[in-house]
């Protein structure tokens, strides 16, 4: 039940927001399949990592962080998906090029992809997930993607989903997991309360890229690492954790162009 839920939420904003884009139909159809499709690749990953509410090991970080590419090779033989294979595999890139798998940036991201990743972010931070404590809220997502527009998300569709939050404020409250479900305006946005760890966790830094923080064990030394963004342990931010930076494969042609 709570798998259907999700897809449903998904699909709600997805269809809210592919309605305010210039886009053929096939292209929306295509982006709204890649959408629900996005983590089809954590289907390899245990429940013991994925539902795990403690600290995430490296090697299970390092798991988790595959998943794009599992996802895509998930796909790909299935006829008539071929065209969501490129959403899929680049969802967790960023706008800077410090995503993953390919470090892609800007315009060379599949503008499917760069679609997929910002609804994927925008659901992960309003609903919550297991090891992401809690859900943040509406009045802090819609702060998160207004911040990070530019960095991590595509500018221009940063705006465009704000704008469609913001004129379907009453069909996104009932998504949202938390009971804040206030939006603010897009272009003006306060400050949120700190994000600072809380005081049981003293040792423990915290990054929202995307809402969806990951722990990593590392010894004595316990701290947060975003692996939806960068896919960079916050404790090491110039190691190299990603198998997935080290592996180059062609990029599909980006089949839409911004109107």
């Amino acid at each position: 039940p709570g798998a259907i839920d999700a897809l449903r939420d998904i699909s709600t904003i997805t269809e809210l927001f592919l309605a305010h884009l210039p886009l053929p139909g096939r292209a929306r159809w295509t982006i709204h399949v890649a959408c629900l499709l996005r983590d089809i690749g954590k289907l390899s990953i245990t429940d013991e990592v994925l539902q795990k509410n403690d600290y995430l090991t490296r090697e299970e970080y390092e798991i988790v962080r595959r998943h794009p590419v599992v996802g895509a090779r998930i796909v790909e033989p299935l006829k008539g998906l071929d065209e969501a294979v490129p959403f899929i595999l680049h969802h967790h890139e960023r706008w800077d090029g410090k995503g993953y798998p390919d470090g892609l940036s800007g315009e060379a991201i599949p503008i499917g992809a760069r679609v997929v990743g910002l609804v994927d972010a925008f659901y992960a931070m309003i609903r919550g997930r297991p090891y992401a404590d809690r859900a943040r809220g509406l009045r802090y997502a819609c702060e998160e993607i207004r911040r990070n527009a530019g960095t991590q998300f595509d500018p221009e569709l940063a705006r465009r989903f704000l704008d469609v939050v913001d004129a379907n404020r009453d069909i996104i409250a009932t998504l949202v997991e938390d009971a804040e479900a206030e939006v603010v305006d897009p272009e003006v946005v306060e400050p949120e309360a700190s994000t600072e760890p809380e005081a049981e966790e003293p040792e423990t830094e915290e990054t929202e890229d995307e809402g969806e923080s990951e722990r990593v064990e590392d010894g004595a030394q316990a701290g947060r690492v975003s692996i939806t963004s960068t896919g960079r342990c916050a404790q090491y931010p110039d190691r190299d954790h990603g198998w997935a930076n080290r592996r180059r494969r062609s990029v599909a042609t980006n089949q839409f162009s911004r109107a």
